[in-house]
Parts: C-alpha cells; sequence; structure tokens
C-alpha cells in the first residue's frame, strides 16, 4: 500500500496522513480526464487505507473549468465514500461560498482559509 501518489506532472500529492487523506492541489484539474485521474486515484487510496475523511488543499490551485467544476460537486455529493471533507481555500469569501454550497448539496464538508482550522474541523469529524 503506497501512502504517497503524485499527479498532474507532480503538482497533486495525494497523502495518509493523521488518519486522513490529504489532496494537496498544486493546479486544478482543467479536463474530465485530469479530474478523473485524480478522483480514481483518492478513491483507491480511500478503500486502500479504510479511510473516509479527505482535506483538499486547494488554496494554491487556480481554477477548473466549469464543467470540471460541476462535476467535482457531483462526485463530493453522490458518494457514499466520504464521511466528511474539508477544503483549505485562499481566502475566506471562497470559504463561505464553498460552505455554502456544501450545506445546498448536504454534503458534511467545510470550508477554510486557516489550514490548521481545517485540520482540526477534521479531526473533529473522525472522533478524535
Amino acid at each position: 500500500m503506497k501512502s504517497l501518489t503524485t499527479l498532474l506532472d507532480g503538482k497533486v500529492r495525494i497523502q495518509v496522513l493523521e488518519g486522513a487523506l490529504q489532496v494537496h492541489m498544486g493546479r486544478s484539474a482543467q479536463d474530465m480526464g485530469e479530474l478523473d485521474a485524480v478522483r480514481t486515484r483518492t478513491e483507491q487510496m480511500l478503500a486502500e487505507h479504510a479511510l473516509a475523511h479527505v482535506l483538499f488543499d486547494v488554496s494554491k490551485a487556480d481554477r477548473s473549468p466549469p464543467e470540471v467544476r460541476d462535476a467535482i460537486w457531483q462526485w463530493l455529493s453522490t458518494s457514499q465514500i466520504f464521511q466528511a471533507v474539508a477544503f483549505v481555500v485562499e481566502s475566506e469569501m471562497l470559504a463561505v461560498t464553498i460552505n455554502m454550497k456544501g450545506v445546498q448539496t448536504g454534503v458534511t464538508m467545510r470550508a477554510f482559509a486557516d489550514p490548521d482550522a481545517a485540520r482540526s474541523w477534521l479531526t473533529l469529524k473522525m472522533g478524535r
């Protein structure tokens, strides 16, 4: 079981840390093929390590095209593999926007501009 994977020319790092899967996006997926690569490996690693909590750090990533963003929300809102999802984003304003979207979709997720706050929330959701 590999606990670290890199994708998209090393710009995406997926690793097991502190009982959760952490996905660091140095850049966003720009098309459905790139999204599928990230989605597939994320789901594989969650299954391999028996995890259900994910922290996506997208604070340094550019924006994905609208169709990719829609597919990401579809994945998060319909997948049964996630118990809780935390996001690290570049601003409080974006965190509020993502949090509202999470409430609308019924996903147990939260976005933060502060990485420590995101990790703390996810740890709480893990019951630690």
